[in-house]
């Protein structure tokens, strides 16, 4: 029996993503203090305003 040449698709590079630091961030105040807390507004407001940023991932 004979195979016919595979073909392989080139790995995809790993990518990161963008907010994860801010979402972890916010993760861990919430789970410090009440999710309604203003003390965590800014956290909060950091993770909207990365995630409103456009994401252009590398080709």
């Amino acid at each position: 029996m004979k195979l016919k040449a595979l073909k392989v698709r080139p790995r995809k590079p790993f990518q990161t993503s963008p907010c994860l630091a801010e979402m972890g961030l916010l993760l861990e105040c919430w789970s410090k203090v009440n999710v309604d807390d203003p003390r965590c507004a800014m956290t909060a407001r950091a993770l909207a305003d990365c995630m409103a940023k456009p994401v252009r991932f590398a080709q």
